[in-house]
């Protein structure tokens, strides 16, 4: 059963899907659309999914997107996103520069000297681990 936003009225929405009908390989029900949430609630708070990285030299199409552009507040990782978002035509006080659910929760684990698993001390052994962060940008831009 779906959410019931017209009678619930939730204070804030956090979306992490700023697409809404442009992208149909990640599309959300068109009722949840960040231009549709907008009417059900004070609050649309678009946080990204993605780790910003080589396009924070430049203003990105990400920036622009309906999510982005629709959301009361957006949530990026460092200043110079915050700045690359306010070069695209968003508000100063509408971007807000929390950094990385992602790099805060991995050098949290790092500080804390987070343990090992057992099972996975015996996979590992003495060999290096490499963690890769993989994207679906080679994906939307095969969708034709």
């Amino acid at each position: 059963m779906p959410y019931d936003l017209e009678n619930r009225q939730p204070d804030i929405v956090y979306i992490h899907n700023p697409y809404d009908g442009i992208n149909k390989l990640t599309m959300v029900y068109p009722k949840y659309f960040s231009k549709n949430l907008l009417n059900y609630t004070n609050m649309l708070v678009y946080v990204p999914y993605f780790v910003a990285g080589s396009y924070e030299n430049q203003v990105s199409q990400f920036n622009l997107l309906p999510g982005a552009v629709n959301s009361t507040k957006v949530v990026v990782q460092s200043k110079v996103q915050k700045e690359l978002f306010i070069a695209s035509g968003h508000s100063c006080d509408n971007i807000l520069n929390l950094g990385s659910p992602k790099f805060d929760a991995t050098l949290l684990a790092c500080r804390n000297n987070k343990t090992i698993r057992p099972e996975w001390k015996n996979i590992i052994k003495d060999k290096k681990v490499f963690l890769f962060n993989t994207g679906i940008s080679d994906l939307l831009s095969n969708l034709d």
